[in-house]
Order: C-alpha cells, then structure tokens, then sequence
C-alpha cells in the first residue's frame, strides 16, 4: 500500500511538473526584419530564465530547437531536414541559469529544404524550444523583397550584392527577364534547365577593356506556385538572348522591384 502510494504521489508531482508554466521567455533575434531573396542571414533564439533559480530542461532528443518559415500558415522551410527511421538517440537535459542565454545562432542561405528559392513576401519565422514538457514558441515576421529587373544592373556599382531573376538561356550563359539580360561571367549548370526560371545573387564586374558580367555567387530555381482554381494564366514572352529574341514562353512571370539608381 505504501509502494502504491509513493508511486502515485511520484506521477502527480510529474503531472503537476509537466502543466506548471516555466519561468522561460523565448525570443528570436534577426539583423533586418526584410531580406533580399537568397540573401545569407542569421537568427539567434534566445532563452531566458526569468526565475530566480536554475532550472532544469529534459530534451527528448538532441534536438533543442526548431526554426520553421511559414506563408500562410502552410510551413516552407524546417531547421530540422525529415528523418525516414527510428531515432534511437536518447534525449539530454540542460541547466539553465537564471538570465538570457543564446541558445543557437542558425546561418540561413535563403534556400528552401528543396533547393528552390522562396517567393518574394511576408512570412512568418517561428523557433519552438523542444523541451519535453512545457514546449514554448515564438514568431515574428520576416520579409522578403522582390528581385531587382535586369535592367537595373547597369545602375548597380561593381562589387555591390544584389538579386536578380530571370530565364536561363539554352547555352546557360545568360538570364533573361521583359527589362533585358545579363552576361553570366560562369555558366550555370548545376540544378537548373534552360529555361527555367532562376533567383541569382551575386554582383557586376566591369573589367576595363573587357565585358561587363554578372558574377553569381548562389542561385536556385524559382519554387513552383500551384494555380488557382479557374486562373486563365496570360503567356508572357521572355527575351532571351543577345537581341533579346524570344526564347520562351512560360505562364508566370516573376515580379521585380522597380528600378533604382543605388541600392
């Protein structure tokens, strides 16, 4: 009778444990609040232990943390990359002192789990602290802005980072948009159809004597968007190639940031 009475006096104290709030805030910490797409950035997810005591956090896995990117509501891109098995890692536990401690500083590249590149617009980033009990979110907002038109390279300085869009041509030399096109000082080869359409960021080099070229130094496809119910699609002819004859004809052309004489 007593063995039976330690034991549930143990499991209400863990019930009881489990549905007490911790004294934790969470918080996510971001350079700017509005990136350009493919643009490399940071976030940090700070914990802090309001409290006057250190406490004790049980992890079912060693995965502490998860940062997610949401368009709404529906999640683009996970921290943690999908796991086809059975995690046989054990979990782990970790003091923490009272004050805020940065839990992880996470270096995003702006490319989706898939490899393709997000859509310009306003998302949601949302880090949960994967605690066993008591599990804590947070959200804010983040940005991201459109490409610039091909045609404001010229306006660009050398060495200056900026993102385009365009349509690969056949040889994989040269992006393509309705503004112009753009010499590629290195082909693209890897991931990526002619074409197709294609987020680069990189720079403009103008070597005295030589041709100017834009150095690209990440890029991806452009992420696919299922139509609409009903949507009759406009085809829209896209230039390609030195005398920007027409190459292509593809039913969604990407959105671009007006011109602008810096950046």
């Amino acid at each position: 009778m007593r063995t039976f009475l330690r034991a549930l006096c143990i499991a209400a104290a863990c019930t009881l444990l489990a549905s007490t709030p911790l004294p934790l805030h969470l918080s996510i910490q971001i350079k700017r609040a509005s990136l350009d797409l493919l643009d490399d950035t940071s976030f940090v997810i700070v914990v802090d232990n309001a409290g006057t005591r250190p406490l004790a956090l049980r992890f079912a896995s060693p995965n502490e943390y998860t940062l997610e990117l949401l368009r709404d509501g529906k999640t683009v891109w996970h921290s943690i990359p999908a796991f086809n098995g059975i995690a046989t890692i054990p979990g782990h536990q970790k003091t923490l002192f009272p004050g805020a401690h940065p839990l992880v500083t996470y270096d995003w590249n702006g490319i989706l789990g898939n490899g393709l590149a997000p859509h310009a617009g306003t998302y949601a980033l949302r880090a949960t602290l994967l605690t066993e009990h008591n599990q804590q979110s947070v959200t804010v907002p983040l940005h991201l802005s459109l490409p610039l038109p091909i045609s404001a390279l010229q306006h660009i300085h050398d060495g200056v980072p900026v993102t385009v869009s365009g349509v690969l041509s056949p040889n994989s030399q040269m992006l393509s948009d309705p503004t112009g096109n753009v010499l590629l000082f290195r082909k693209i080869f890897s991931g990526v159809l002619p074409g197709e359409v294609v987020i680069a960021r990189g720079y403009m080099q103008r070597p005295r004597g030589g041709t100017a070229s834009f150095l690209v130094s990440r890029f991806a496809p452009l992420a696919r968007v299922a139509p609409k119910p009903n949507a009759s699609p406009t085809p829209a002819v896209i230039p390609c190639g030195p005398r920007a004859t027409p190459c292509r004809t593809f039913h969604q052309p990407v959105p671009t940031a007006a011109p602008t004489p810096h950046r």
